[in-house]
C-alpha cells in the first residue's frame, strides 16, 4: 500500500504522500481482504478518523495486518464447544517467532506456479537464468549457449568472414531458470479433550493464525484437518481463501479421544490425492499434537496399538517423502503414563518417524511460542 500511495504521489509530481494517495491506495490494495458482507467504505472511514490531522511526517504503514486482534468468549467448562482465546492475539510478533518454521528443500521437478517458499525450476519465462541445455522443442533460447554450441562448426558449414553465424537445429539451447513458488501447506490439528489440548488451545490458535499469515505472504494454498473421538475431518479443503482459513481456526473445536493414527493417515491421504491431481505440487504436513494417542486405527483403545499405529503411519509418510512439521503442544519433558510413573513425552519420537523438524510449546511465563527441540 505504502508503494502505491508514493507511485501516486510521483504520478501528480509531488515529492510527498497526501491522505487522498492514502484513500486511493486503499481503495486499490485492500478490497481482497475485505471479509464477506463487510462494509469496505465503512471501515477505511473508521481507519482514517484515527489518522492525525496533520499528516506532513506521519509514517504510513506498508499494509493493514491481516491477522487481528480477535476476542472470542471464553467457554465454561464443558466437554465439548468452541475453544476461545483466552487474551489477545499479538499478530505481529506471532509471525515474526514462525517465520523459520517451515525449511523445504530443493527437488528437481519444474513448476509453473509462482510463489516465495522455496526455490525450484520453473517452466516460465521469467526467473533466474542458471543454465543452458539441449531441449526439443526451444522456447527460451540461451543464446550466448547456442553461440558456443555452433562456433566450432563454422568452417565446416563454410562460413566466410565477416558473414551470419551457421546454425543448425542441434545448437539452439535452452535456459534453465529458476525462481520461488509455494507450497501446500496441510495442518493436521489435536482437537481431542486432553488436558494439553484444553490448557493450550489458545496458544494452538495463536500459531496457526501466524502460520495462516505466513502462508498468505508466500502465496501458499492451506488445508486443515482436525482428529478427534474415532476420526479425522477435513475442515477446509486446499485453498488459497484465507478468510475462510481463518474462519476454521476461529471455529476449532475440542473434545473425545485422540485417534492420532487416523489423523496422520487423513493428512497423508489428503497430501497424496493433491499430488496426484498436480505431481508438481509439494505438500508439507504440519502436526500439532501431544502425542498421547488412545486410538487405534480399528477405533479401539487397547493397551500399546494406538501408539504402535501412529508411528507405523508416521514412518510411511517419511518414505513416501512428504515433508513434516511437529509441533509438541506439551511444553513438559515428561507425561504421566497409566502406572503413575514419570516418562518422556512421545512427541519427539513422533517426530522422528515423520522425519520432521520437531518444535515444542514453550512454558506458560515464557514469552515465546516455540522453542526448537
Amino acid at each position: 500500500m505504502l508503494r502505491t500511495a508514493r507511485a501516486l504521489a510521483a504520478w501528480e509530481d509531488r515529492t510527498e504522500v497526501q491522505l487522498s494517495d492514502i484513500e486511493q491506495a486503499v481503495g486499490l490494495a485492500l478490497p481482497h481482504r475485505a471479509r464477506a458482507g463487510a462494509a469496505l467504505g465503512q471501515h477505511l472511514t473508521q481507519l482514517f478518523d484515527q489518522l492525525p490531522t496533520a499528516t506532513t511526517d506521519v509514517d504510513i504503514p506498508e499494509e493493514i495486518a491481516t491477522i487481528d486482534d480477535i476476542d472470542v468468549d471464553k467457554r465454561g467448562d464443558e466437554r465439548e464447544g468452541a475453544a476461545g482465546l483466552s487474551r489477545r492475539l499479538r499478530g505481529e510478533q506471532d509471525v515474526t517467532q514462525i517465520q523459520t518454521l517451515i525449511s523445504v528443500t530443493r527437488d528437481r521437478l519444474a513448476r509453473q506456479e509462482a510463489g516465495r517458499r522455496f526455490l525450484s525450476l520453473t517452466t516460465r519465462r521469467s526467473g533466474r537464468f542458471t543454465r543452458s541445455r539441449q531441449a526439443n522443442p526451444v522456447t527460451d533460447v540461451a543464446f550466448s549457449a547456442t553461440i558456443r554450441a555452433a562456433a566450432p562448426y563454422q568452417q565446416v558449414r563454410g562460413r566466410i568472414d565477416g558473414s551470419k553465424l551457421e546454425l543448425r537445429p542441434d545448437d539452439l539451447r535452452q535456459k534453465v531458470r529458476e525462481r520461488k513458488t509455494r507450497s501446500l501447506l496441510v495442518f493436521v490439528i489435536d482437537g481431542s479433550d486432553s488436558v494439553m489440548a484444553r490448557q493450550f488451545m489458545p496458544k494452538t490458535k495463536r500459531i496457526l493464525l501466524a502460520l495462516l499469515q505466513n502462508a498468505y505472504e508466500k502465496r501458499d494454498r492451506v488445508a486443515m484437518l482436525v482428529f478427534r473421538f474415532a476420526q479425522g475431518r477435513v475442515v477446509l479443503p486446499p485453498t488459497r481463501n484465507f478468510t475462510r482459513a481463518r474462519r476454521s481456526v476461529e471455529e476449532l473445536y475440542i473434545g473425545g479421544c485422540t485417534p492420532l493414527a487416523t489423523g496422520l493417515l487423513e493428512g497423508l491421504r489428503l497430501a497424496e490425492t493433491e499430488r496426484l491431481r498436480d505431481p508438481t505440487t509439494r505438500p508439507i504436513l504440519i502436526v500439532l499434537t501431544d502425542g498421547l494417542a488412545n486410538i487405534d486405527l480399528s477405533g479401539n483403545m487397547r493397551h500399546d496399538t494406538p501408539r504402535r499405529d501412529a508411528l507405523n503411519v508416521a514412518q510411511e509418510i517419511a518414505t513416501r517423502q512428504i515433508p513434516a512439521v511437529m509441533i509438541d503442544t506439551n511444553p513438559y519433558p515428561t507425561v504421566t503414563n497409566e502406572a503413575g510413573e514419570k516418562v518422556p513425552g512421545p512427541g519427539r519420537e513422533l517426530a522422528q518417524a515423520l522425519a520432521a523438524d520437531y518444535y515444542q510449546y514453550c512454558l506458560p511465563h515464557e514469552t515465546l511460542l516455540l522453542r526448537k527441540g
